[in-house]
């Protein structure tokens, strides 16, 4: 076997499996899979985690093997159902474990659904392909998105050996001084901020309560801190119109000092080489890794007239409303997947 598929290399809600690792990336138990199969993660399901395998190789144990039985569903049409939102809400109920729910398979074996008849899967595969296909298709562009402002980036900021450095403390200031928090003022925890995304998901934004943590204000930038959180990502915008707010102990929180644009921060933050260093400075136990204002503070990066940072900044704005637009088709066609799958009066 030359591939393994962890969870990791699962995205959510999409079934093509565009990254593997190999068998030596892991030495627990292991699952066997062949091409056509259903990889499916049981381990923490409300994460819709599910792929069909376009090659021979084994999985991670926290997934189950799924194979259809052609004389009971049609093969294409299973891992489709399975993205249901009927399938993924029997599969959190009957999830056990709080920190790690995970589906065991006798208790799914047993489950029964409704299915549409085999003529009608074959015609509700049809459309579910064509939608499937589009959006792939958009989700390769989004990629694009992200590799063109990256490269620019890296043309405009980091390979220009012109620039001077300095320490990124020079011109942000690092967990900056808040007014005193109330009770009743917002809180944002670790799970309201998605990763690479500069939008905060306000259904997912608290009450601050007793909870310490950091502070911050409208237009801050909140930065994970913590393993897995940096690495993957989670670097977000206090939206403007939030006056004050707490937020999780595990975030850094940047400012812009005078002479620094706030978009400008929030991009070189977000930006490849910076983000790289800024994992680079985590230490502690395995698991537990972190990074301190102090060491993020020391990073050095390329010093920029306001000028060319607002010049910089407005070319990454006209990527990111390509990427935008592109997003909300994507949002389009998951709908209309939805609107297919529940059109059955089954689903």
């Amino acid at each position: 076997m030359e591939h393994y598929v962890g969870l990791e290399h699962l995205d959510p809600d999409s079934l093509k499996i565009r990254r593997w690792g190999t068998p030596d990336d892991v030495e627990a138990t292991k699952l066997m899979f062949k091409k056509g199969d259903i990889i499916f993660g049981r381990r923490r399901a409300y994460q819709r985690k599910l792929g069909i395998a376009e090659f021979d190789g084994i999985c991670s144990a926290h997934a189950m093997v799924l194979r259809a039985k052609p004389d009971v569903v049609n093969p294409e049409f299973l891992p489709f159902f399975m993205q249901s939102d009927l399938f993924m809400n029997r599969a959190v109920e009957i999830s056990v474990g709080s920190l790690s729910p995970t589906i065991n398979w006798k208790t799914m074996a047993v489950q029964e659904f409704a299915l549409p008849p085999t003529e009608e899967q074959i015609r509700i595969v049809g459309l579910l392909r064509e939608i499937e296909s589009n959006s792939d298709n958009l989700k390769s562009l989004v990629e694009r998105c992200h590799s063109l402002r990256d490269a620019l980036f890296q043309h405009h900021v980091w390979s220009n050996e012109s620039l001077p450095q300095e320490p990124i403390n020079q011109i942000a200031d690092i967990n900056p001084k808040v007014s005193s928090l109330s009770e009743n003022d917002p809180f944002i925890p670790m799970e309201a901020v998605d990763p690479w995304t500069q939008q905060i998901d306000l259904s997912r934004i608290e009450k601050k309560g007793q909870r310490g943590g950091v502070k911050a204000q409208g237009g801050d930038i909140l930065m994970a801190r913590i393993t897995p959180c940096l690495e993957n990502g989670k670097i977000s915008q206090v939206p403007i119109s939030i006056e004050k707010c707490g937020g999780s102990t595990e975030f850094i929180v940047f400012r812009a000092k005078d002479g620094t644009d706030q978009q400008f921060l929030y991009n070189l933050i977000t930006s490849r080489v910076f983000h790289s260093q800024a994992a680079g400075t985590m230490s502690g136990s395995t698991g537990r890794q972190r990074a301190s204002a102090t060491d993020i503070g020391r990073i050095l990066i390329p010093k920029l007239p306001l000028t060319k940072q607002m010049e910089v900044s407005e070319l990454i704005k006209q990527i990111s409303k390509m990427k935008d637009a592109t997003n909300s088709r994507l949002l389009g066609l998951s709908q209309m997947k939805l609107a297919v799958l529940t059109g059955t009066g089954r689903i």
